[in-house]
Order: C-alpha cells, then sequence, then structure tokens
C-alpha cells in the first residue's frame, strides 16, 4: 500500500529464484488486483523449477497485466519461461497473446543459431 500511496504505477513482482508456483502466483496476484485494481501487476520469474510456463499462465488468469517469457531457444533452466508455450497456451483465450508460432518460429531459429556459438560459456545444465 505504501508503494502505491508514494506514486507507483506498476506493481511488479520478481521471482529471481525461480521458485514461484501457480498456486503461489494465483493467491498473489489475485490479492493484489483486489487490492488496486486499477494498477498494473507484472509478474516476472525464472524457470529454475520447471514451473515457470505454469506459473506465468496462473499469474495472468489472475489478472496479471505482464507476464515475462523467453524465446523458447533461450528459455528454461536459470532463464525466463518457454514465450511460445505461454503464447500457444493462451491462443483462442480471452487473453490471447496475438502471437503467431510462424512469426516465433523464425526468431527461435536465429537465437538458437546464436546460442550454439557460446556453448562454451553455458553452465553445463542442459
Amino acid at each position: 500500500r505504501e508503494l502505491v500511496d508514494m506514486g507507483s504505477h506498476t506493481l511488479a513482482i520478481k521471482d529471481m529464484a525461480g521458485l514461484l508456483t501457480p498456486r503461489a502466483a494465483t493467491l498473489l496476484v489475485s490479492a493484489l488486483r483486489e487490492e488496486f485494481p486499477d494498477i498494473p501487476i507484472h509478474v516476472h520469474t525464472h524457470d529454475t523449477a520447471g514451473s515457470g510456463v505454469a506459473s506465468m499462465l496462473a499469474a495472468a488468469q489472475a489478472g496479471a497485466d505482464i507476464v515475462d517469457g523467453a524465446i523458447d531457444s533461450m528459455s528454461g533452466m536459470t532463464s525466463q519461461p518457454s514465450l511460445g508455450a505461454i503464447a500457444a497456451n493462451l491462443r483462442g483465450t480471452d487473453l490471447d497473446t496475438g502471437l503467431e508460432m510462424a512469426q516465433i518460429g523464425p526468431l527461435n531459429t536465429y537465437w538458437e543459431n546464436v546460442r550454439s556459438l557460446y556453448a562454451p560459456f553455458e553452465s553445463g545444465q542442459l
């Protein structure tokens, strides 16, 4: 409340450890949305625990205005959840992103090729 009273124009949930679960995202975003119906809510997580896509879907369904994702070839693990998976799961719903998989595909291929150049510097988690 103090942040909003001080003039914050966005509420950001930053889960840098990637431990946000779908249930926790639903509870947190729902409570914030109820308390602050006119303030945009932005949710950021990493896919460390492997539940990032499900958590971002739950956050969006609970009222988040912005959820972060990464292009598929750069997503997962210590990065953000898969943008393609988020968009595909929201297709045809009232939360449809409007992103077309045919448009994301070439970007995914490009970044997959770029990433291969940096393979020697990868964490080894892949």
